[in-house]
């Protein structure tokens, strides 16, 4: 993977940007709303995911950002396709969502843009999407990012100082995900069904199996708090969500790893962690009980059902 500068982008594009919130934080909203307007982007929309309250129309009417979703919770799923939709008929090239706590600069969400600008004009194959540098807000340590992988599982190192560096990545999360309108149109859809978690995963697979390449660059971070808290077990983080959570979690586990197209080698390794998966959940956890018949309904509707393609 190259290491590219700003300036070899001569392509114009235009992106669209989306917050996807439900009860969201009004100074972080606004703060977002802000960084997403310095860096350039004229298309912007707050996706409601919860009934919109005053404080929260009067950020959307300062910011001049367009309202998307009726104020219920419809999952992320719905919301990223219909963000996408809207990005379409503004006659934008490309997208970028955020969650509602994500934490990014001016100076690393215009440097995340340029990076996906000259992808999509120099990579000798084509481009579904282009993430930052991922570091838990909590605890300040970065995530781990993989490359594309089968049976065993490869970190990303970063190399000390490497701005410019970017690398072929196994999936992206959608938040400071940017990705392209005509990838997505071929690629398909967001699933609906998972409703939350996987979801960008599920999609990044399907991505890579139509030979699409995605791609994480150092240029950009972000500072994500992901679940109630983060804890360490057996040296590696743990995000813990509440404990209904862990329903569509193991459900989705068990529906990427019986359907999303993959080799065998990379379903034996999902089949895999999704043990080590359920016992994170109930050793970092807490509620265990609760969590446990969460984890069991899960594991039941997984092998009972299937997501709709």
């Amino acid at each position: 993977m190259s290491q590219p500068g700003a300036d070899q982008a001569s392509d114009h594009l235009e992106f669209a940007a989306c917050i996807i919130t439900q009860a969201a934080d009004a100074d972080a909203l606004r703060h977002l709303l802000q960084v997403m307007s310095d860096s350039g982007i004229q298309h912007r929309a707050v996706w409601l995911n919860a009934p919109v309250d005053p404080k929260m129309e009067e950020i959307l009417q300062q910011s001049q950002a367009t309202q998307l979703g009726d104020g219920h919770n419809v999952g992320i799923g719905r919301a990223l396709n219909g963000f996408a939709q809207w990005a379409q008929s503004v006659d934008v090239q490309a997208a970028v969502a955020f969650d509602q706590d994500s934490l990014i600069t001016c100076q690393d969400l215009r440097a995340l843009l340029e990076t996906f600008k000259v992808l999509r004009q120099t990579s000798a194959t084509p481009i579904a999407a282009v993430g930052p540098r991922l570091v838990d807000a909590r605890s300040g340590q970065p995530l781990v990012h993989f490359k594309p992988y089968g049976l065993f599982r490869q970190p990303i190192h970063f190399k000390q100082g490497a701005h410019g560096e970017a690398h072929s990545a196994d999936h992206l999360i959608t938040s400071a995900m940017v990705f392209d309108l005509r990838a997505y149109e071929a690629i398909g859809a967001f699933s609906e069904d998972y409703f939350i978690d996987l979801i960008d995963i599920e999609w990044c697979l399907r991505a890579r199996h139509r030979g699409f390449e995605l791609v994480v660059t150092a240029r950009a971070v972000l500072r994500q708090s992901i679940g109630r808290q983060t804890k360490r077990l057996l040296g590696r983080a743990v995000f813990v969500h509440a404990p209904a959570r862990n329903f569509t979690l193991i459900r989705n586990s068990i529906w990427m790893a019986r359907f999303a197209p993959m080799s065998f080698g990379r379903r034996v390794n999902e089949w895999g962690h999704l043990v080590m998966r359920i016992a994170h959940l109930l050793l970092a956890g807490d509620q265990r009980r609760d969590r446990a018949c969460q984890i069991l309904r899960g594991i039941r509707a997984g092998m009972g059902s299937k997501p709709r393609q």
